[in-house]
């Protein structure tokens, strides 16, 4: 899910469901102060898609 992957590619940005207060702070921070962001590449819609079909068909047999 978003989680994972965010926690993975850019953790600084991850806040706590449900909490608006971290999410508020978390927002005006990255205004203040703009992160520099590397490409994600290892979360490509077309793999993720392979694995989740590549689950489905091992629950199946």
């Amino acid at each position: 899910g978003v989680a994972e992957i965010l926690s993975n590619v850019y953790p600084q940005g991850l806040v706590e469901a449900e909490n608006e207060k971290a999410l508020i702070e978390t927002v005006k921070k990255h205004i203040e102060q703009p992160q520099i962001v590397a490409p994600v590449t290892m979360f490509s819609l077309k793999d993720m898609c392979d694995q989740t079909l590549e689950l489905y068909q091992r629950v199946l047999k």
